[in-house]
């Protein structure tokens, strides 16, 4: 499930179908795992059979339920809602409270395209339930954002405190999108240096092009430099420039009678 969550689905398939030939067929994670490597691997038709298979002795099992939904979303978002409302309607107890949460997250995404005010109902519920599941706390940020609300501010601070390439993106895209509801420019210069943190630390660069949350940030005379890492490759050379000059002044000071 490591090589999965990796983005190994080649891999993460083969350990699986290794765990089902030794005895754990039976497994509905190993089972659900599988489907999921089959549908990234755009095996669709087989995965949805080894997700039909699984619920068919666990037609209420959470994780499986949400594994669908969310590898629905993908081509059929109507078959997605239902497995995720299923989900929410089950009683919390037995351990399925981080499954509701990470279900009402998927609802969130579903919703959000017609209605961004019960996206955000949704997403706080999730993150209620479960305060460690940071991509329904990332959304949130987002939706707040879109609403104007400053809480979103809270939402990218705690986000940023396990920082990572697409987190430093997503609070870029928060920030951006804020100082427009607001029409608060404040937020511009830290949401730029966001961007740059994303860029220095793998975000691809392509991705940017297609993204209208950062339309705020294009006309800002950095915009363009950061995009293209000019940036970072400056500050790079100065660096180097300043270490050579140090360097060179700690000889010729060790070289003193």
């Amino acid at each position: 499930m490591v090589r999965l969550e990796l983005g190994d689905a080649v891999g993460a398939l083969a350990d699986l179908d290794f765990a089902v030939q030794n005895g754990r067929g039976s497994d509905p994670g190993i089972r659900s795992a599988r489907a999921e490597a089959l549908g990234r691997l755009d095996r669709r038709d087989e995965a949805l059979r080894e997700f039909s298979e699984t619920l068919k002795t666990r037609p209420d099992d959470p994780a499986v339920l949400v594994a669908r939904g969310f590898f629905r979303m993908r081509f059929d978002p109507i078959a997605a809602e239902l497995d995720l409302t299923h989900v929410m309607s089950l009683d919390p107890g037995q351990g399925r409270a981080q499954h509701q949460a990470r279900a009402g997250y998927g609802l969130a995404l579903l919703v959000r395209p017609r209605d961004v005010a019960a996206a955000l109902a949704l997403t706080e519920a999730a993150v209620e339930q479960d305060p460690s599941l940071l991509d329904a706390l990332q959304l949130r940020a987002l939706l707040r954002a879109r609403l104007g609300r400053l809480s979103a501010v809270s939402d990218i601070d705690r986000l940023l405190q396990a920082p990572t390439a697409h987190r430093f993106y997503n609070a870029a895209c928060a920030l951006a999108v804020l100082s427009q509801t607001t029409g608060d420019d404040r937020y511009l210069a830290r949401a730029l240096e966001h961007l740059r943190n994303a860029l220095e630390s793998g975000f691809d660069r392509a991705e940017i092009a297609k993204d209208r949350d950062i339309d705020p940030l294009r006309g800002l005379p950095d915009f363009d430099k950061i995009v293209r890492g000019l940036i970072h490759e400056r500050n790079s050379a100065m660096s180097s420039v300043r270490n050579r000059s140090e360097s060179f002044s700690l000889r010729r000071f060790s070289n003193r009678p």
